[in-house]
């Protein structure tokens, strides 16, 4: 699938104001505009908080090792946040069409290591633009 020109300058205008280059910009654009169309925007606002949630969750773990006190609790939480995420993009890739809902899925969505190295990407993307939205004080500030 190609995303509209507008939703990609909209992500080359972040990448800009934060100094920071998204690891997956189809599959964001894809993932901005199917959810446009499915909910209007309700399922892109819980992406972008859930997704900040999880990667800062999974950044504390890191830190923090599997010893240390809380880091059950944090994990809960974590795999918590995945789980709705990963729902979320199901739901809205779901409307997409069969070669970009195919790749979409076997790239986020399967159970294998690089599968989920590639969601972690995809969940650090998502984390660039609500930061950008929050410092920008714009929350909601999209393309269309």
């Amino acid at each position: 699938m190609q995303i509209t020109e507008t939703t990609r300058t909209w992500l080359r205008t972040i990448e800009q104001q934060t100094g920071k280059t998204f690891a997956c910009p189809e599959d964001l654009g894809m993932i901005y505009e199917y959810s446009d169309a499915a909910s209007g925007r309700e399922q892109w606002n819980k992406l972008l908080f859930d997704a900040k949630f999880a990667a800062r969750s999974f950044g504390i773990m890191k830190r923090i090792g599997m010893n240390a006190e809380g880091f059950d609790k944090l994990q809960e939480e974590f795999q918590k946040a995945v789980m709705r995420i990963t729902g979320l993009l199901s739901s809205v890739i779901g409307t997409a069409p069969y070669p970009a809902r195919e790749r979409f899925t076997s790239t986020f969505l399967s159970l294998d290591q690089q599968s989920v190295s590639e969601l972690m990407n995809l969940l650090n993307d998502l984390t660039i633009i609500k930061n950008w939205e929050l410092d920008s004080q714009q929350p909601g500030k999209t393309p269309l």
